[in-house]
């Protein structure tokens, strides 16, 4: 199996809105504030939907022009969308680097069967918007009704002043344990052989959540390059 390239991995979800009154609002205040995860979710599966890391090279424009069309929610089409977009790597000014992962897990085109994975972490990303209770708008990158869409000036890729990164990828550092960011940051870096000793640790006091987080990026990423998607 090829693997993928870690710095050009990103996420595609989405996040549907009935057509009804006040739904523009709804959506704007995602995208200004952020999209809200229940509490006790482990996972933004259980308000997104996941369009596949099958999807991981860099024709990010392709790709969301390809879903949006294909894409309802609940069978309305003239809802609003919510377009979720994260990247597999996020590194700032300073040299620092983290991986977040992808919380897609299906062999299925579409993942839309999310009934009961709300409540299993499958990547640092699940773990960092579980603690932050949201989504955070950075990763919002916008929303669309009718095929126009409404770009997000807060998304990631928007924000090419490194302070604002900076201040994004502290927020995130800042609510994981040293331990997670330590995982994070060895994978983002393909640290693999150091990632052992870290394996047996997982295993042996059945830290499953971390364990499956290192041996998914181990099967699937390699061959790291520094140019990155352009949205």
């Amino acid at each position: 199996m090829s693997k993928k390239n870690i710095m050009k991995g990103y996420n595609i979800a989405l996040h549907g809105i009935r057509a009804n009154e006040g739904s523009k609002e709804i959506a704007e205040n995602i995208m200004e504030k952020g999209l809200n995860i229940a509490t006790g979710r482990k996972s933004i599966r259980c308000t997104t939907v996941q369009l596949g890391d099958e999807y991981r090279n860099d024709n990010f424009k392709k790709d969301l022009e390809y879903n949006l069309r294909n894409y309802q929610f609940g069978g309305d089409s003239e809802g609003y969308t919510v377009i979720i977009a994260t990247p597999a790597v996020l590194r700032n000014s300073r040299g620092e680097v983290m991986y977040l992962g992808d919380p897609y897990r299906s062999d299925k085109k579409q993942d839309k069967a999310t009934s009961g994975q709300e409540y299993e972490t499958t990547c640092i990303l699940d773990i960092v918007c579980s603690n932050l209770g949201k989504i955070p708008s950075e990763f919002v990158y916008g929303y669309t009704k009718t095929g126009e869409i409404i770009r997000n000036p807060k998304h990631y890729s928007q924000q090419l002043n490194n302070n604002k990164i900076d201040s994004l990828f502290d927020m995130i550092k800042g609510s994981l344990t040293p331990t997670e960011f330590e995982i994070s940051e060895k994978i983002a870096k393909e640290n693999f052989e150091d990632l052992k000793f870290d394996k047996e640790i997982f295993k042996t006091y059945g830290l499953d959540e971390l364990l499956n987080i290192i041996e998914y990026a181990e099967e699937n990423y390699g061959d790291i390059e520094n140019d990155e998607v352009e949205f």
